[in-house]
């Protein structure tokens, strides 16, 4: 059996897997990319969890926008989006997000688990303010544990 050499290995072709596999090819990299069933390639979400079940459902599915709030000197001070802050090349030392919906809780928890500091700051005195309050108790519990 002759030998394979690769630069970079992705075990699982998940969302995650599938994403990146390209990125490190476009960079030059000798990539495997090990899923065992071709029809995971994509993940769970894409496969049997979230599309799927969105197909038994007549919606309108507009998109999302990261919303830019009015707050003095934010523009002079210069912001990240969920987007933007996915091309960062360093760790902030400190991270203030504006917003504690279900994504800016997911990136406060992520760059605090990366060892930034991270302030959190919402429009109520409740995480996911969109959700049930003995929900959202539970939630804010594990991350602030998590972190």
């Amino acid at each position: 059996m002759d030998t394979e050499y690769y630069d970079d290995i992705i075990i699982g072709g998940g969302k995650a897997g599938k994403t990146l596999a390209p990125a490190l090819v476009a960079d030059g990299r000798k990539t495997a990319l090990v899923e065992r069933s071709l029809n995971m390639i994509g993940g769970g979400c894409v496969n049997i969890a979230c599309i799927p079940t969105k197909t038994m459902v007549v919606f309108i599915n507009t998109g999302t926008r990261p919303l830019i709030p009015s707050v003095p000197g934010l523009t002079e001070a210069g912001f990240l989006t969920s987007e933007s802050i996915m091309e960062l090349e360093y760790l902030p030392e400190h991270l203030i997000v504006l917003g504690s919906g279900y994504i800016g809780l997911e990136f406060a928890q992520m760059f605090r688990r990366f060892g930034c500091r991270v302030t959190l700051i919402g429009q109520s005195n409740q995480i996911l303010s969109q959700q049930d309050p003995d929900r959202t108790h539970l939630t804010s519990k594990k991350v602030l544990q998590a972190s």
